[in-house]
């Protein structure tokens, strides 16, 4: 029997037909359009192919009681205690037959396309248990590290078991721990090192859950400040405030820039040692693509009074790279360095060393 004597117009609207293949044969022949629209919660009409509009994703993951009067069941993470694969089967089957139910009085408002449990056993290492999804036991292992000259995270997972356990049973879990694992990026060295000091292994059901807790020494490296004399790239910064990271052509290396060229955007570097009593200069290897392109040095805080101002302007381009320097007074101590940069102006490195002249084009 042809579509011609059924009244079907296309191959997908034949029931009769393997569903791979009615899928296959609506999908091509929608528009780019048509298929961005189709994939929305609430997918409108395709009328010209005769598709309804059609809601996906209404919420059953214990029930669909939230529309009205319908059966509630517990929620997932409930259900998964009782271990009964039919149990779980014969709930799927009451909240399909009650969703077709709520489909028929609003098939726009109630699609039939339902989120449910997921099948996958799961956790969640913040909290522990999702009440939308079967779970079970996990172990996780966590490392906090000590005093630090850089900013380290408060903790850092460094492993986990998950287990199954009956009621009152008991069981150790054993972990293999590399501290090469703890290293972090020593940005005065420019590679990663496992810093010396002290740090604590953590050990619960979940990160805010712990339950032991263990301090060990490490017999790592010493990170140290920053120095005078120092080429410091620019994209090893401490702190910033609206700056981009991109990637220079010429340098071959990254750089940072305004992210807004209306609006100036600074980098920190902490703890910079500045112990001198000659002038110090500032050089630095910019580009720059506009005439109020500039950088300024500014100490201790991002607010206080700039103490060198470096005019770029406009050097040719934005990959147009090319190295100034400008004097500051004597400056000493342990300082925290901010670099302020303004308009179409792009830092690639720099470097604080100690000067007997003035500012100079190079």
């Amino acid at each position: 029997m042809s579509h011609e004597t059924t009244g079907i117009e296309y191959l997908f609207q034949d029931q009769r037909i393997h569903l791979d293949e009615r899928v296959r044969d609506l999908v091509s022949r929608l528009t780019l359009e048509e298929k961005i629209e189709s994939m929305l919660q609430y997918q409108p009409a395709i009328d010209r192919l005769g598709v309804a509009a059609y809601k996906h994703g209404t919420e059953a993951a214990h029930g669909i009681a939230w529309l009205g009067e319908a059966t509630s069941f517990p929620q997932p993470v409930g259900l998964a205690c009782t271990w009964d694969t039919e149990l779980m089967r014969q709930i799927g089957s009451v909240i399909a037959d009650e969703a077709r139910v709520y489909y028929r009085r609003d098939p726009m408002l109630n699609g039939l396309t339902l989120w449910a449990p997921t099948v996958d056993m799961e956790r969640d290492p913040r909290w522990g248990r999702n009440e939308e999804a079967y779970g079970e036991e996990v172990v996780q292992l966590y490392v906090r590290p000590g005093a630090s000259r850089v900013k380290r995270p408060l903790k850092i997972l460094c492993g986990f078991h998950r287990i199954r356990l009956e009621p009152g049973e008991t069981r150790t879990v054993s972990f293999t721990i590399r501290v090469k694992d703890w290293a972090i990026w020593d940005v005065t060295k420019d590679r990663y090192c496992v810093e010396a000091g002290e740090y604590t292994l953590l050990a619960g059901a979940s990160s805010a859950d712990i339950r032991l807790e263990y301090p060990v020494n490490v017999r790592g490296e010493v990170i140290p400040p920053r120095q005078t004399g120092q080429r410091i790239r620019a994209e090893n910064f401490d702190d910033c405030s609206n700056i981009l990271l991109d990637e220079s052509k010429e340098q071959k290396e990254a750089y940072v820039r305004p992210y807004s060229p209306q609006r100036p955007g600074w980098i920190a570097f902490h703890g910079v040692v500045l112990d001198t009593t000659d002038a110090v200069e500032l050089q630095c290897r910019v580009s720059g693509n506009s005439s109020n392109a500039a950088i300024e040095l500014r100490l201790d805080t991002p607010d206080n009074a700039a103490v060198a101002r470096m005019n770029v302007g406009n050097t040719g381009g934005a990959q147009a790279w090319i190295t100034l320097s400008e004097a500051l007074g004597p400056v000493s101590g342990s300082r925290d360095v901010y670099l302020w940069l303004s308009g179409e102006v792009r830092l690639s490195h720099f470097t604080l060393s100690t000067c007997a002249t003035g500012g100079s084009r190079l």
